[in-house]
């Protein structure tokens, strides 16, 4: 046995030991705590220097809905953006972080400024975060949402890796209650899917664009819902190499149907942190909590979240990314019908992306050692890294402390 392989085996014997000790944890009850889960006294001022250099490649979730559009102008009111509501968001109860205000540093900035999208680019790069996974919204065709990405493509800035996340859903009425009621459908008609690799393919061909093993990374957040999903991927393949990519690296959102990835001829799977895998989150009484008295909402504990996901097993031999949410309350978004994760902390959030860092080393290959971290800017989600008026930078330092092993 050579020293290096010994090691390794004593590095799992470690890993292992950890997630039995917290399978025992979670026998004695549900307010459990992982080691050292505490409230880290970061500095509230951004770290100063060069980017800092992470053990992992962490991927943050970019959302692109900070500037005006003439559908949201129709659907919700001359000049919606995400800000639209994150203002407006009205505390439930007593002690409710709400409404989320940004750090001046950043403001309530609109994303048509490329000098916006580079200030957050170095912000990451600061936090030892490699890329943005920016959604990407195509229906049919039709384009939404675009311009942020349209300006980093023509310009070339920022200098920060990227990729795209086809956010392949309807849109509805659902901030207003209104599901039922469809703005713009997904079709997955066969005739449009030429347009859709043409235009992928546009961002494929960009030096900053993320791949695998010399493949451009495309995450596709609803696979489940492509009918007849294998052949339309397979006929997706057949269209890049074409267009003269060659082959792809595809990503699918890991859901409750999905923990395979091959049936779908799916490259690798993403856990996705807000679903629960199998089953629901349970739901945590409201009545301490004075809660408003027309809430008709869930409230969820973070730490359950967090277990699920830290001590979940690997599912056979297929290439899995995993992924660590920060908070996650949208009341801003959903009001009396919110969904509520209680329980965090920069501690929370920071062990349980420390775990992922260590599982990743210990189970992907080099050239799969990715983390997805959920999210960058979903504001009106209250699932933001980015430093905000009560928290400074407090949570963009964690994520860099866990990502580099830096104090």
């Amino acid at each position: 046995m050579t020293t290096k392989s010994a090691f390794t085996q004593i590095i799992h014997r470690a890993f292992r030991y950890a997630i039995v000790s917290l399978q025992k944890l979670r026998a004695k009850g549900d307010n459990y705590q992982m080691p050292g889960d505490v409230e880290f006294s970061f500095s509230p001022k951004r770290e100063s220097g060069l980017a800092a250099v992470a053990k992992v490649k962490a991927i943050a979730f970019y959302l692109p809905q900070f500037h005006a559009i003439p559908e949201n102008d129709n659907w919700w009111g001359k000049g919606f953006t995400e800000w639209t509501n994150t203002r407006n968001a009205k505390p439930l109860f007593p002690g409710h972080d709400q409404p989320r205000i940004p750090h001046p540093d950043l403001g309530y900035y609109d994303l048509t400024d490329i000098t916006v999208m580079e200030k957050q680019a170095e912000m990451a790069k600061e936090a030892g975060i490699y890329g943005f996974c920016h959604y990407y919204y195509w229906f049919n065709g039709k384009r939404l949402l675009e311009t942020p990405l349209e300006n980093m493509l023509k310009t070339g800035r920022p200098d920060m890796p990227f990729c795209y996340c086809w956010a392949n859903e309807n849109w509805t009425r659902a901030w207003d209650g209104k599901e039922t009621e469809v703005l713009i459908k997904q079709d997955y008609k066969r005739e449009y899917y030429p347009l859709l690799v043409h235009d992928l393919a546009r961002a494929f061909r960009d030096e900053r664009y993320i791949r695998i093993s010399g493949k451009p990374v495309f995450v596709i957040y609803r696979p489940m819902r492509i009918p007849d999903a294998k052949n339309v991927i397979r006929y997706w393949r057949e269209l890049f190499r074409e267009e003269g990519i060659g082959e792809v690296y595809l990503v699918g959102v890991r859901a409750e149907r999905l923990d395979d990835p091959r049936p779908l001829g799916l490259d690798a799977l993403i856990d996705f942190p807000p679903r629960k895998r199998r089953g629901k989150y349970k739901h945590i009484s409201t009545d301490s909590l004075k809660i408003h008295p027309f809430f008709n909402g869930k409230i969820h504990d973070y730490l359950e979240a967090r277990y699920e996901f830290v001590t979940r097993e690997k599912i056979g031999n297929n290439s899995e990314f995993r992924g660590v949410m920060l908070a996650w309350d949208n009341t801003a978004r959903r009001k009396e019908r919110a969904r509520i994760f209680t329980n965090f902390t920069q501690g929370a959030y920071y062990n349980w992306l420390k775990a992922l860092v260590e599982w990743t080393l210990l189970n992907n290959k080099e050239e799969e050692q990715f983390i997805f971290i959920f999210a960058w800017n979903e504001w009106a989600e209250g699932c933001y890294l980015e430093p905000d008026e009560k928290n400074a930078y407090s949570l963009l330092n964690a994520t860099r402390t866990a990502l580099c092993g830096e104090s």
